[in-house]
């Protein structure tokens, strides 16, 4: 169980994989906090065939190139399950994003899948989202880019 901040968080990297890893973030009065997985500014990208439990947020990934997502369970989280904003060449695929902890007093909302514009980030480019399962009763959006 990870304590504090983000587990694996990487910034200005090139060519990086994780293939079978399994982070459950620490639960707060029975909320998960912070980001299981950062990358900023980043180059190839790639999160596979893992599990990533319990935190606020599961991906935060904005103004990096070539990121794949694919074969990975994303559980119990308060907020956003992926996030991104600023992204050229993204491909999120295969992965299951569920089961979320609803009665989170800060969850204002849960989308599963989020590309942000705004604030200074340009607009996400070459994205494919294919053969996702998002499951959740009161998810705000499985799908939301803007």
């Amino acid at each position: 169980s990870w304590l504090r901040g983000s587990p694996f968080a990487f910034k200005a990297t090139t060519n990086v994989t994780l293939s079978g890893v399994e982070v459950k973030g620490h639960l707060v009065n029975g909320y998960g906090e912070d980001t299981g997985i950062y990358v900023n500014t980043s180059k190839g990208f790639t999160l596979e065939n893992s599990k990533i439990t319990d935190f606020n947020l599961a991906l935060n990934a904005w103004s990096n190139e070539d990121v794949t997502i694919k074969g990975n369970s994303f559980r119990g989280m308060n907020h956003d399950g992926l996030f991104f904003a600023d992204m050229d060449g993204v491909t999120i695929e295969d992965n299951y994003i569920g089961d979320y902890n609803s009665d989170a007093p800060l969850a204002l909302h849960k989308d599963s899948i989020q590309f942000y514009t705004g604030a200074g980030f340009a607009p996400s480019e070459n994205i494919v989202i294919r053969g996702n399962t998002i499951v959740s009763s009161d998810v705000r959006h499985g799908v939301f880019i803007f």
